[in-house]
């Protein structure tokens, strides 16, 4: 994270994006991650997480806030034991168990000794540590998470309702119940690339994904009217993602859940800070403040001309 930067990668460069049916306290939530912040992992521990300061240069808060724009940033670290080497010491302590004991082991009792080697090796073990964000907009009632990985967006989910559990309110958020609504708006999209699209202010890009059950086309640097993809489509594979572009400068990828990658939001976002932050780059926190609210405030425009994007055309 970039020393005046307060936004992991320096920008929302991913965003799966939360509409919740009430808003939660601020204040709640800022009283639970002091409970639940960042401890290192201990020798034989296997993971640990907690709330961390966007960054601890310029900023001491677990959560930043600036107005209505709240930023979470949340911090897991893991232990994973090579397998190829867990799997060599157990059956070398298996071996040794089941001629000390005179019989075979049964599959719980392998189990207990993959479980201990396992434990064993978290000491030496290098930890992985992963970083996670999420902006919150109380009046708007939206979470913002920077990732578009839906399991990890819903272990983030989670992490945020124990930080507030002390409230009636709990987000309800499942990897498993993003649909694919965009399916077919997307393939129209392919399919009518200078026609459509651009109802909703984009164009298309150069990058789609399409599938067909079980088999994917993964295509860059094709134009929607190339041969190949019209093969494709023709197959019956719909769009899965597919980049467009925002406005002429602002290129995204947006997928059939309606989450969206590969966010560039930087031409954008340096317009905006010359024309309006360049009395603040002498002050570290105030220039790190206004850029993160203008990649939030371009984010959220974005995200308005996303969210016209119809399920059906």
């Amino acid at each position: 994270m970039g020393v005046t930067m307060l936004l992991k990668r320096n920008s929302i460069h991913s965003a799966t994006v939360i509409k919740l049916n009430q808003s939660f306290s601020v204040d709640a939530l800022k009283a639970g991650s002091e409970k639940l912040i960042f401890k290192e992992c201990k020798p034989a521990q296997e993971k640990t997480w907690g709330f961390i300061s966007a960054n601890d240069e310029i900023v001491k808060d677990l959560i930043f806030s600036h107005g209505d724009h709240h930023l979470i940033t949340i911090r897991e670290d893991v232990k994973i034991p090579k397998r190829s080497l867990v799997a060599r010491n157990s059956q070398k302590m298996i071996k040794e168990k089941e001629v000390s004991i005179k019989r075979k082991l049964t599959k719980p009792e392998r189990e207990e000794i993959r479980t201990h080697v396992k434990q064993s090796l978290f000491p030496v073990t290098p930890t992985k540590e992963k970083v996670t964000q999420a902006i919150y907009i109380e009046t708007k009632k939206l979470l913002i998470c920077v990732d578009n990985n839906l399991p990890q967006v819903e272990v983030m989910v989670d992490k945020i309702n124990q930080s507030i559990k002390s409230q009636s309110i709990q987000m309800n958020f499942k990897a498993s119940d993003m649909k694919d609504e965009l399916s077919d708006t997307l393939t129209t999209f392919a399919l009518k690339p200078d026609v459509i699209p651009k109802e909703y202010d984009f164009e298309v890009g150069k990058k789609l994904i399409l599938k067909k059950e079980k088999t994917k086309a993964s295509l860059y640097e094709q134009e929607c009217d190339s041969e190949e993809v019209r093969v494709h489509l023709m197959n019956d594979k719909r769009v899965e993602s597919i980049e467009l572009i925002y406005k002429e400068d602002l290129p995204f990828i947006l997928s059939s859940k309606r989450t969206l990658s590969h966010i560039n939001l930087k031409k954008m976002v340096g317009v905006e800070a010359r024309a309006n932050l360049e009395e603040e780059k002498s002050d570290i926190f105030a220039y790190a403040r206004g850029t993160f609210i203008l990649n939030v405030n371009i984010f959220l425009e974005l995200w308005a001309a996303v969210e016209k994007v119809p399920n059906e055309l």
